[in-house]
């Protein structure tokens, strides 16, 4: 939706061209005719913490890219693509700067572009920042296994994604990781290479993804258990006693 969310909830008002306010939503934004700002958050510095280099449309955009993982059908993919297109051009009128093609644009439905145009915010990569902020390489201090996951691991997760990123400082500190996440997808084979020590699935069986979603938190307690005794079994079996 490009941010139409985020934005009406701060005070910003989309209008068609009769005049009524627009819901806050995807196929609101080719009826997008005039644009009235907020007043929130004027004065305030904002960083966004952003993992992907997208523009906001185009094959490489949001609708293109993310909304068939969301569940959209070609026909859907196509009008929030020409939304998208026809909202970057009404805002660009407007505020008088375009970020269509920024990078990072296209995050989140179009997020990115509308921290970036209506709010002056600064995308930075969201993995480094959250390490940082963390100070993650500190808590590996004297660590035995660390434990990281996501929702769904696959190829994409090797461009920039916080578990290859937590991988690669545990490589650095000599602290085995391991990942779990809610499924492994597409060649998530090849993510060995950046610093895991293996990738496990938390899904308990075949199951409907309604019934995965409201499993998770079993999941992940019962996968960390599974993997913590595998290490603690190796461990032992090595003569290094129980671990901490």
């Amino acid at each position: 939706d490009a941010g139409l969310g985020l934005l009406t909830a701060l005070g910003w008002v989309f209008r068609d061209e009769a005049g009524h306010a627009l819901p806050p939503l995807g196929t609101s934004l080719n009826r997008v005719h005039a644009i009235e700002p907020g007043d929130r958050l004027a004065e305030m510095e904002l960083v966004a913490a952003c993992d992907v280099s997208n523009p906001l449309y185009g094959p490489q955009g949001a609708a293109a890219v993310f909304a068939p993982q969301k569940g959209a059908s070609p026909a859907e993919v196509e009008e929030l693509d020409c939304g998208l297109r026809h909202f970057a051009t009404v805002a660009a009128d407007t505020l008088g700067h375009d970020y269509a093609a920024s990078p990072g644009a296209g995050a989140a439905g179009g997020l990115g572009f509308a921290l970036m145009a209506f709010l002056h915010a600064t995308l930075q990569p969201g993995a480094p920042l959250a390490i940082e902020l963390t100070d993650l390489p500190h808590h590996l201090i004297g660590a035995d296994l660390c434990l990281t996951g996501e929702g769904q691991t696959d190829y994409q997760t090797a461009f920039g994604k916080l578990p290859v990123a937590v991988a690669g400082v545990c490589a650095r500190a000599d602290v085995p990781c391991v990942c779990l996440s809610g499924a492994l997808g597409r060649d998530w084979q090849q993510l060995a290479s950046f610093g895991f020590t293996a990738l496990f699935s938390i899904a308990q069986g075949p199951q409907t993804l309604e019934a995965a979603v409201a499993n998770t938190a079993e999941g992940i307690a019962d996968a960390a258990e599974a993997v913590t005794r595998l290490y603690l079994e190796g461990l032992h079996r090595r003569g290094g006693g129980q671990g901490k």
